[in-house]
This record gives structure tokens, C-alpha cells and sequence, in this order.
């Protein structure tokens, strides 16, 4: 297939370049050095799942757990490898992947590709909310010793991100991603630490190393895809990248981010589990209570992730302004840019929150959305994209890499559905 050069013009101005689905798009206040690269990559793949690997990897053993894990990945390295070579075969170097979903299936392409990573994006600001909440709960609760109800808790938070959704750009955010990123490297280096010199009265797994379950393998499975999943913001720090540097530069820093980051995340998996084994909590901070120093690390990546969660709500808000209505709002009322704008973002925060109300728990929620969602983004819509820009003879690996992600994105939302309709990591937790 010859290259299409592809205009992407039209953005209305600087700020919007920075903000679509640029999540973590460093600008501003730091400049696009390679390490601003590694670190948005780092914080692109980085929330709050990574602490309940250990938890879910209690269901499927500590073998099938690395195993699975290290499979997922390498099927999510194809895949975004796939997508890459499509964005190159229409020498695309915008940031916005549902251009290209847009280029290879048209409209209903585009507005596919839209709805699905917007979902994804505001599944990880709801996920950053419940994981907040449960940990703010456990840590009043058994530190402080003062028990407060979900609802509580929640209207304090909302209060707090009704406050920052004032800010009115990502890159206002860049300095907390920073931050993030620090607090990160230092919880996870220290609960290593601590996980490796154990103490004498902890056991080690009851779960036998061969188990298998299918159910809860697909449970894993979507779990994993969420803690692992970055295509949808693979192409704003793409886009950064290649303003001064190669393609073949950027795929070797990707592809090295996230390979060391799956290494990272099933080490800090499987050293947790055999040291807490079934007593696994859903957030592993929740089995270090009892260290004064990581209490205090934890509660600033926990205050560092709920402030950054609002980042997540810029690709559907961006969309949002786009429409006519809105852009009649800001040209036409009273309240001017800033406000028309804000209310969206309020409306968008007041939406997650009522969701959160309802007494979802964080376990059954990364179940749910890594199944339907992540496992989508991150096996099916690269393979498909690719798949269908085929001139002639489609290869036999694309092929199999579509069935194989298709057959998992089907039978892990099954489950994921499942699952959280009647409850069962809560129930078996």
C-alpha cells in the first residue's frame, strides 16, 4: 500500500495540540528530552492496578500468574508494532489514534475508536476514585482507628476534584506526572525491599503452583491488559518524539519502556503473593500498614494519583468542545471560554462520581473494564487496523494474532460481565 500523507492541521491552537489524548504529554515546564519521553511512557502504563496484581494473581497461582503475564505482553508488543506499521503506511505522525481508525474504516471507524478509548479513559479516572476511596477507608479505619461510610469519604473527594478540575490544561499537570513518577520508583523499590526480608511469621501461598481455573484466568487476563494497556496514549508521546527524532529511535524507547515495566510489574506480582499469599488485600499498601515509613510514601503516590486522575477526562472533554454546541456556548454566553469549558469537566466529574455512589468495589471494577475495554484496545483494534490495509496476501501471524485477541476480548468480557454482576472477586476475596 503506498503512503498517504495525512494532514493534521486544524487544531485550534497550540494548547489543543498538547491536550488530546496527551495524557501525559510533558510540555511546558519540561522539555521533550528522552527521559520526559520515558517517564510520560512510564506514567502512561502506571495507575493504580499495578497494586492489585498480587491480589488477583492469588487465583491462578504464581506460575500460570508470570506465565500469563509475560504472554499478554508480548501479544500487546505485536499489536502496537502492528499499529505502528499502519500509522507508517500513511507516514501518520499525528497524536490522535482515531485518525488513523478514521483512515482504515472511515467514519464509523473513528467514531468506534473514539467511544472505546474515551471509555478506557474514563475508567481509569473512575478506577483512580475507588482506589482512593478504598485506601483512604482501610487507612482510617485500621490506623487512625476511625471508621467513616463510602458516601462520606466520596463527597470529600469530590469536593477536592471538583477544585482541580479548574486547571485548565494537561500541561498544567506536567509537574504532578513528575512527581508521580519519583513516588512511583521510590513505593515500588521500597515495598521490594521489604517484600524480599519478610518476617518469620508470615506463611507463604496455599495456592498450588500448577492450579488452573479458565474463569479466573480470564479474570487475570483482564486485569493484566488494564496494568498493562498504553495504546491509546502511545501516539501523543509518538508525536512529541518524532518532532526531532526517528521512528525506529522511538519504537526501540517504547519497546524497552514496556518490556522492563511487564518485568517490574510480574516481579512486584509474584514477590508479593509469596510473601502474603491468600491474605493478598486488592491494594497491596493495605498489607504494609504497619511500616510508619511506607505509610508516608504511600499516602503521597495515593495523593499523587487521585490529583492526577483528572487528566484522564481531557480526551472526552476535548471531544465535548468540539461540538457545535459548545463552541456556541463559548462564543456566545456570559461565561466566557474558561467557564463553558469547566462546566463540562464538572459534569463529566459529577457523572464518574454518581457511578462510584452505586457501591462498586475496586477488584470488580478493573475485572470488568480490563476484560470489555483493555483487552479490546490492546489485542483487537491494532491487529484489525492492520489486517484491513493489507493490499494483497494478509499474513498468516496478523490472522492469528486478531483470532487469538478477538477469542480473549470475547471470553474475558464474558467473565468480566459476569463476574461483576454477581459480585465474585468481592465474593471469593
Amino acid at each position: 500500500m503506498s503512503k498517504k500523507v495525512v494532514d493534521i492541521s486544524g487544531y485550534e491552537d497550540e494548547e489543543e495540540k498538547v491536550t488530546f489524548l496527551g495524557t501525559h504529554y510533558s510540555s511546558g515546564y519540561f522539555s521533550p528530552s528522552i527521559f520526559s519521553h520515558f517517564a510520560n511512557i512510564v506514567n502512561s502504563y502506571t495507575d493504580g492496578s499495578l497494586l492489585a496484581i498480587p491480589f488477583f494473581m492469588r487465583f491462578v497461582g504464581p506460575f500460570w500468574g508470570v506465565l500469563i503475564y509475560v504472554a499478554y505482553s508480548g501479544l500487546m508488543l505485536a499489536n502496537i508494532e502492528v499499529l505502528f506499521k499502519t500509522a507508517e503506511m500513511f507516514d501518520y505522525k499525528g497524536r490522535h489514534l482515531h485518525e488513523i481508525a478514521k483512515l482504515v474504516y472511515g467514519k464509523w471507524g473513528e467514531i468506534c475508536c473514539i467511544s472505546m478509548v474515551s471509555l478506557g479513559q474514563l475508567a481509569v479516572f473512575i478506577s483512580g476514585i475507588l482506589f482512593t476511596l478504598e485506601y483512604a477507608k482501610n487507612v482510617l479505619c485500621i490506623s487512625a482507628g476511625v471508621c467513616y461510610e463510602d458516601s462520606t469519604i466520596l463527597i470529600v473527594m469530590l469536593v477536592i476534584t471538583m477544585i482541580v478540575a479548574l486547571i485548565p490544561t494537561i500541561k498544567h499537570f506536567s509537574f504532578i506526572s513528575v512527581v508521580s513518577l519519583v513516588l512511583i520508583i521510590i513505593t515500588v523499590v521500597s515495598i521490594f525491599y521489604l517484600s524480599l526480608i519478610g518476617s518469620k511469621e508470615e506463611k507463604l501461598v496455599s495456592k498450588k503452583w500448577l492450579d488452573f481455573d479458565m474463569s479466573w484466568t480470564l479474570v487475570y487476563i483482564s486485569v493484566v491488559s488494564y496494568s498493562i494497556e498504553g495504546v491509546g496514549l502511545a501516539f501523543p508521546i509518538r508525536a512529541s518524539f518524532l518532532e526531532k527524532r526517528t521512528e525506529g529511535q522511538f519504537k526501540k524507547l517504547y519497546y524497552f519502556t514496556t518490556l522492563l515495566l511487564a518485568v517490574v510489574f510480574v516481579l512486584f506480582g509474584l514477590i508479593n503473593f509469596l510473601k502474603f499469599g491468600d491474605k493478598c488485600h486488592s491494594i497491596i499498601f493495605l498489607n504494609y500498614l504497619r511500616n510508619p515509613f511506607l505509610l508516608l510514601i504511600e499516602i503521597s503516590y495515593v495523593v499523587s494519583i487521585f490529583v492526577s486522575i483528572g487528566i484522564n477526562l481531557f480526551p472526552l472533554t476535548n471531544i465535548i468542545y468540539e461540538t457545535k454546541f459548545i463552541m456556541y456556548l463559548e462564543d456566545h454566553s456570559r461565561l466566557g471560554r474558561f467557564w463553558v469549558r469547566y462546566v463540562v469537566r464538572a459534569l463529566m466529574t459529577l457523572v464518574c462520581y454518581a457511578y462510584c455512589f452505586i457501591g462498586v468495589t475496586f477488584a470488580d471494577f478493573l475485572m470488568l473494564t480490563g476484560g470489555c475495554i483493555f483487552v479490546f484496545l490492546g489485542l483487537v483494534l491494532p491487529s484489525a487496523m492492520y489486517w484491513k490495509v493489507q493490499d494483497k496476501k494478509v499474513h498468516f501471524w496478523v490472522v492469528a494474532l486478531g483470532v487469538v485477541g478477538i477469542a480473549v476480548w470475547l471470553g474475558s468480557s464474558y467473565v468480566g460481565i459476569k463476574g461483576y454482576l454477581t459480585g465474585a472477586v468481592e465474593k471469593s476475596a
